[in-house]
């Protein structure tokens, strides 16, 4: 591996014009360099048709460039609510390798393989060299769970971050891009290697409202929730909430998530809304005998200060040069009805976030909702 440089590995871009197509002219520009590697690209889609869209960006650069599209961005000066926020990679101390998985809903087993063949390849790397993976996937394939678990179990103990693609609460089509196109129930594994460090964070800002619930029935193929603790889970999270059914609707679903845990760690499970039946239609698996209270929500910033503190001692005590962001679409809601997105914003641009807004975050083996997940990044 060559010797160090003074040239940063990577640098951020981010255009919202309102013109899709002037956007990649703005960031093309902005991260041009001959030592250019590759590229991670995030969109919120508009009017503008995808597919010459994606064949705009294959010809506005000379390497290659995988990505998706988000509800809202994350880049220099906080949130955006349109255009699109890119990462240059540069050489020659990094390397990009991207990776398409496609056919999700088919099997994964092309998934477990691929995890095992960049496992096998951290041998042949110096041993001051950093590697994670990134995950961006269609969310609307609705297999993040197994993909995420089985990445995870295959790559061993290599950093794993990532991020659902969305379209604005549309829920029509949320494609992922690799080599100048679309594709849809497919993934883009991207791995990194070279001169830096990676740590993973995870910030929520929800504690756990007694009783526990337990799942009794569910639709784990369609992510439904028939019943808790026997009772039709509308009519069961209505009457711990103090509230009739007939009003329950999503400002309740945004400000109290489903609080799982796993050992030690607590998790969030979104509800996306209530069907006519009484069941929840949520946004990541649930499974009968899950055990789960409501949250309740604190202050974001405490949980996201203390996140950042830890990322910052296990990057040695060094600030991030470079924040992954995954942040789902439910906390930009949130924080858009509560007046806190400019004051949010503003503190991950100082922490040097770079991501989208997602319909969930994947990070180590777990699919996730309404939480931020990062890998940050210093050089070496």
């Amino acid at each position: 591996m060559s010797e160090p440089t003074n040239v940063s590995p990577w640098r951020a871009a981010t255009s919202n014009s309102g013109d899709l197509s002037r956007d990649v002219e703005s960031v093309a520009a902005a991260l041009a360099s001959p030592e250019l590697i590759g590229v991670l690209l995030y969109l919120v889609p508009s009017a503008t048709a995808l597919e010459p869209l994606a064949r705009r960006i294959q010809s506005s650069f000379s390497c290659p460039v995988v990505g998706c599209t988000g509800a809202a961005l994350l880049g220099a000066g906080g949130y955006h609510k349109s255009g699109i926020s890119a990462l240059g990679f540069y050489g020659p101390n990094l390397s990009f390798q991207p990776h398409l998985l496609s056919s999700l809903k088919q099997g994964l087993e092309a998934a477990r393989n691929l995890g095992q063949r960049i496992k096998g390849e951290q041998a042949a790397l110096p041993s001051d060299a950093g590697q994670l993976c990134l995950l961006l996937v269609d969310a609307l394939s609705a297999r993040e769970e197994l993909l995420v678990s089985t990445l995870h179990a295959s790559l061993g103990g290599i950093a794993l971050g990532g991020g659902s693609a969305a379209d604005c609460l549309r829920f029509e089509r949320t494609p992922v891009l690799f080599d100048g196109e679309f594709h849809d129930d497919a993934a883009v594994v991207l791995g990194l290697s070279g001169r830096f460090r990676a740590a993973t964070m995870v910030a929520h800002h929800f504690a756990p409202l007694e009783p526990p619930m337990v799942v009794t029935k569910a639709d784990t193929a369609h992510r439904r929730l028939q019943m808790l603790d026997g009772e039709p889970a509308a009519q069961r999270l209505a009457r711990v909430l103090g509230v009739g059914v007939e009003t329950l609707a999503s400002s309740e679903f945004f400000a109290h998530p489903l609080v799982g845990r796993i050992g030690a760690d607590q998790y969030l499970r979104s509800i996306k809304f209530a069907r006519p039946d009484g069941t929840l239609e949520l946004y990541g698996t649930v499974v009968e005998g899950q055990v789960f209270r409501l949250g309740q929500s604190t202050s974001p910033f405490i949980s996201l200060e203390q996140q950042l503190s830890a990322l910052k001692q296990a990057l040695g005590d060094r600030e991030p040069e470079l924040l992954l962001g995954f942040d789902c679409v439910l906390r930009f809601i949130e924080f858009s009805n509560t007046g806190l997105l400019d004051e949010v914003g503003a503190r991950l641009s100082r922490a040097s976030c770079v991501g989208f807004s997602t319909y969930g975050e994947q990070t180590h083996g777990l699919h996730v909702n309404h939480t931020l997940t990062g890998v940050g990044l210093v050089a070496i």
